[in-house]
């Protein structure tokens, strides 16, 4: 029985000791890993960091280019800018001019008699049913400044058409100058 207890003994510390070199070689196969992997993410880190190692001659040529194109941007934003104010004033005033002709109309089909109390009590009317069809339909009251706002935007979307985001792309490539420049000229 002590034999036993001696083989059995032995038999538990072969496996620990097999277990033990397994851990042992585990944490060295990590260790291993861990080195490579950093070693790797250490050259990417290198190779991005230098981002301009162009001449100074190309750095020049993309320096009058890009402002180039943002001089060319800016002014196009400009001109879409006043556009758009401009064909938004039409929008509000074709708007007035469709209402007065509205009330001129009641006017000569002889709805309205007295002009000034007549047209008052029309467009309060309007307005009544306006309300309550815009209430019926979005079930708010308040929104009824959404709706200016969405006329507003469809506006803005007809004029600027596929120029919507060029303050984003202004603002881009004005950061891509900056960093063009602090690149290219770091004395000064």
């Amino acid at each position: 029985m002590v034999q036993k207890k001696k083989n059995n003994l032995n038999n538990n510390t072969d496996s620990s000791d097999d277990s033990m070199w397994l851990i042992v070689i585990l944490i060295i196969i990590a260790i291993v890993l861990l080195i490579i992997s950093s070693g790797k993410q250490n050259i990417n880190k290198n190779a991005n960091s230098s981002s301009f190692n162009d001449s100074i001659e190309e750095a020049k040529r993309k320096h009058k280019r890009l402002k180039a194109l943002v001089d060319k941007q800016i002014a196009l934003k400009t001109k879409l800018d006043k556009l758009f104010k401009q064909t938004y004033f039409c929008v509000r005033i074709v708007i007035v001019l469709v209402w007065f002709g509205f009330l001129i109309l009641l006017y000569k089909i002889g709805l309205m008699t007295n002009i000034i109390s007549d047209a008052l009590s029309f467009s309060q009317a309007f307005l009544f049913l306006l309300t309550i069809s815009y209430f019926i339909t979005y079930g708010s009251i308040i929104g009824l400044n959404k709706y200016v706002e969405i006329i507003k935007i469809q506006t803005e979307n007809k004029v600027y058409g596929k120029h919507v985001k060029l303050d984003n792309r202004i603002a881009n490539n004005k950061t891509d100058l900056k960093k063009l420049e602090s690149n290219a000229y770091p004395h000064g």
